[in-house]
Formats: C-alpha cells, structure tokens, sequence
C-alpha cells in the first residue's frame, strides 16, 4: 500500500501519516525528502520540477499583480 496525503496546511496530514506508517510498518518519505534527494543527484527529473516551479511562480507573481490592480480600482472606484 502506498499513499500519498495531500491537504492544507495544519489539517492533520503528518499525524494520520505517522499513525499509518507505524500501523502498516511502513517508512514515511516526505515530499522535500524526494526534491532534496533529487536535487543532490542531479537527477533528470530536476529540470522538469525546476521549470514547473518557475512557471508556478510566474504564475503566482502575475495573480498577485492583478489582485493588486484589483484592490486600487475598487479603492479608486469607491472614492468616487
């Protein structure tokens, strides 16, 4: 059995992965364990995740701009 536990932050996702991996007597594998252990062999894969975090950061950046041209408009808007 293999799971992977996915959620927001303070949901309670090490407490249920601990408890599985003890009950199951199985090894707990964090995500930043797999990047770091990837990242240390210069494995192939490392391109791939380095791009996608680029554009997720893009991503992000361009989103935060918007919302900020957002909240100016409506400011402008209300103070007519």
């Amino acid at each position: 059995m293999n799971v992977i536990m996915i959620g927001p932050d303070k949901c309670g996702k090490t407490t249920v992965s601990n408890y599985l991996a003890q009950e199951h007597q199985r090894s707990l594998v964090r995500l930043d364990q797999l990047f770091d252990y990837a990242l240390k062999r210069d494995l192939p894969v490392m391109e791939k995740a380095q791009k996608f975090l680029e554009e997720k950061a893009e991503q992000l950046k361009k989103d935060q701009d918007e919302l900020e041209k957002r909240k100016k408009k409506k400011k402008n808007d209300k103070a007519l």
